[in-house]
């Protein structure tokens, strides 16, 4: 949790309380971590953290969609910013894709 915030500091977001949903509730097995937050302006915030070293592909872009609408469902809440913590390289067609859907990528 505390490379996390580190991160998120480092791009400028903070959030007043982080809390991490559990995989099961999102009917997934994919290697991810998701978090929900409240950041300053009051606005809910999912970070997901993808455990991958290969690349970030266009067609794993549709699967995060369709997991925040899940996660909307789950928290109850409209979500209006999404990022995605990455370690690897991500695809140039999937970041044109994040972008129109107004996610952000950040690099760990």
């Amino acid at each position: 949790m505390g490379e996390i915030v580190e991160t998120l500091v480092a791009n400028g977001i903070i959030c007043k309380k982080i809390v991490l949903i559990d995989k099961k509730s999102l009917s997934t097995r994919k290697k991810i971590d998701c978090y929900v937050g409240v950041d300053t302006s009051s606005y809910y915030v999912s970070l997901w953290r993808r455990f991958s070293k290969t690349r970030l592909m266009s067609k794993e872009i549709q699967e995060f969609i369709l997991l925040k609408e899940r996660l909307e469902n789950v928290s109850g809440h409209k979500i209006f910013k999404n990022y995605i913590l990455v370690e690897s390289d991500v695809c140039s067609k999937a970041l044109h894709v994040l972008k129109r859907y107004g996610w952000k990528v950040l690099h760990v």
